[in-house]
């Protein structure tokens, strides 16, 4: 249907590009996320405005160098980021802009990932501000490489025009809750703004229909209902 307004882009690795649309390329079979229709049922309620979403593979085996900013000493994993977000902001997205009517500034630029592709959609966040102004942070591997990515918080100096949606299960492994809380609390001091929210999610709860209490990282453990509230209109969450 041909519309007269530009679009808000949305790239997203979220447990990876193969995993967002169809059960029958996700990694778990028949375990997508659902991206679409949970974007029809925000933009259809008027949460959320018309998105494109971008989808892009991960790339198999080399998924934890490509993902991750650093190399960690204990495995020696990770490392090219940097090489990923160049792709992104000087092919990928230049691509997109010509192609269809975006959206181009940080606004409404955004980014979600999860796992380490969370660790990613922060460190696009943290790093790449003027290009990524939405962050969907969702059950992020935060004990990476000594916890680097919660020392990068804490060094941060000033305001930032961002938002960050940090979600992450109750039975997460070990301390990722905990190290969720600690990123959710340090942005939210250093970046001295009410943009940036975190939910838990557990039976009982708000979002007690999205995520089942007990449930651990993985492909039923984020679903788009809950990360693309990142995009939502009004300012805050």
């Amino acid at each position: 249907r041909s519309t007269l307004f530009p679009y808000t882009t949305l790239f997203r690795s979220m447990a990876d590009g193969q995993n967002v649309f169809d059960g029958f390329t996700s990694f778990i079979p028949n375990q997508e996320w659902k991206a679409d229709e949970a974007a029809e049922s925000l933009i259809n309620a008027k949460i959320i405005d018309p998105v494109i979403i971008v989808a892009i593979d991960n790339a198999g085996a080399q998924r934890a160098n490509e993902y991750l900013p650093t190399k960690d000493k204990r495995n020696g994993w990770g490392g090219k980021a940097d090489l990923f977000a160049k792709m992104l902001i000087e092919e990928i997205k230049p691509m997109i802009d010509s192609q269809y009517r975006t959206k181009r500034g940080p606004r409404d630029t955004a980014f979600i990932g999860s796992s380490y592709g969370g660790i990613l959609a922060l460190h696009l966040g943290l790093a790449y501000p003027g290009t990524f102004g939405k962050l969907g942070v969702v059950s992020p591997s935060l004990d990476w490489d000594d916890q680097i990515m919660l020392k990068r918080i804490s060094a941060l100096d000033g305001l930032r025009d961002q938002r960050y949606w940090i979600d992450v299960g109750t039975d997460e492994w070990g301390p990722m809750v905990g190290f969720a809380e600690q990123a959710a609390k340090q942005l939210r001091r250093r970046h001295a703004m009410p943009a940036v929210a975190m939910r838990k999610i557990d039976v009982g709860g708000e979002a007690a229909d999205l995520r089942d209490a007990g449930q651990r990282q993985g492909e039923l453990a984020a679903p788009g209902e809950v990360d693309l509230r990142v995009l939502q209109r009004r300012e805050g969450f």
